[in-house]
């Protein structure tokens, strides 16, 4: 059977959060990040989920030093980034991420909305429970593509409609 391919080629990265000094380049984090693979078929990126970042995401203890991005190929998870510098992230706070990252990334990969990529952050624990901040990235900010993608994310995931109206937007310029 012939692989599908993605109307874009797709990399996922990981790195470890570390803290810099004031005298260091402030653009030294990115080099922190790790190209773990790329996938530009619909039955690569199974093979990354399915063996890589579902398992990942099921961790908590293993990786709460971790940043995970999955990126369109030639886009850094920075805003300084051409592709990232005029557009914004909508951040959502939950509880539990694997589910919501499936569907975060299956929304980057199917090309419907104008997308640059996702971020899976998770947070130090608050009252004995972590927090993950998962982000999509936008390469503009566009009400519509927001609303849009709102609405996909209540119809596909099971997060609650309040918290995904309630979600903070940020501007990258």
């Amino acid at each position: 059977m012939e692989e599908q391919l993605l109307e874009s080629v797709w990399s996922f990265k990981t790195k470890t959060k570390i803290d810099f000094t004031k005298n260091q380049d402030k653009n030294a984090w990115l080099s922190n990040y790790i190209s773990v693979c790329s996938v530009n078929t619909i039955e690569d990126f199974w093979r990354l989920w399915s063996n890589i970042l579902g398992q990942k995401l099921n961790k908590q203890v293993e990786i709460q030093t971790t940043v995970h991005s999955f990126f369109k190929d030639d886009i850094e998870p920075a805003w300084e980034h051409a592709k990232n510098k005029n557009g914004c992230s909508i951040h959502f706070y939950i509880n539990d991420a694997r589910e919501f990252a499936l569907v975060c990334s299956l929304m980057c990969i199917g090309n419907e909305f104008d997308v640059n990529g996702c971020t899976f952050d998770i947070k130090p624990k608050v009252n004995g429970v972590y927090k993950w901040k998962v982000s999509i990235w936008l390469p503009l900010v566009d009400s519509e593509n927001i609303k849009k993608i709102k609405e996909y994310l209540k119809k596909y995931s099971k997060i609650d409609s309040d918290l995904i109206d309630s979600c903070r937007i940020d501007e990258h310029h």
